[in-house]
């Protein structure tokens, strides 16, 4: 009875779980290839000394399983990253709801804060007159607990007047990912369409 090649097993225990994990990325991908690997090299000590090693069967299988294994692997690895991706777009659309509902809370506490005050807070001013006692209003109470910030951990930002709104009503934004104000990332309580929205 000949002997196995080197390599021929392994080759064909390699292909099988190579096809078995394909879905688990870099792993399959991994196992395919030295499927392969092994799976030339016992091909190669048959076929150069046929009269004493065996397992080109083995061997070829293992070429089989590599190739289907490693196939697989990069479809799944393709299917991985685009699911990734398609995840990563729905976390920006949940940051951008975010602001826009945490927006609509800072704008319910400036409309407290005028009440209270007869005027919106000045550009200057900012937001600060939601949490602290400014010192110039009669009646002042807290509208909000605390500051709030957007999801990438920076503060709002106020102008008043506006200059994206229409008058008499302030501008609240979000510098956006990069936290720069007056770029295309931005997201505010104004129109889009205004003929003053950044460029």
């Amino acid at each position: 009875m000949k002997e196995n090649a080197p390599g021929a097993v392994g080759s064909l225990v390699c292909g099988i779980i190579s096809v078995v994990l394909c879905w688990v990325p870099i792993v399959g991908l991994v196992l395919g290839i030295v499927a392969l690997v092994l799976s030339r090299k016992a091909k190669k000590n048959v076929t150069s000394n046929p009269e004493t090693l065996g397992g080109g069967g083995l061997a070829t299988g293992g070429l089989v399983c590599g190739i289907v294994g490693t196939v697989l692997s990069v479809i799944y690895s393709i299917m991985f990253a685009a699911g990734i991706s398609k995840l990563a777009s729905v976390a920006d659309k949940g940051r951008e709801t975010r602001v826009k509902g945490d927006i609509q809370v800072i704008m319910m506490a400036l409309r407290k804060y005028e009440g209270d005050s007869g005027s919106f807070p000045t550009t200057t001013e900012g937001l600060r007159p939601l949490v602290e006692d400014p010192g110039n209003v009669r009646n002042w109470s807290p509208a909000l607990d605390e500051p709030i910030y957007d999801p990438w951990g920076n503060e709002y930002g106020y102008l008043f007047p506006g200059k994206f709104n229409e008058p008499g009503k302030p501008d609240i934004f979000s510098r956006g990912p990069d936290g720069i104000e007056g770029t295309e990332d931005d997201i505010g309580n104004w129109d889009n369409r205004s003929p003053n929205w950044p460029r």
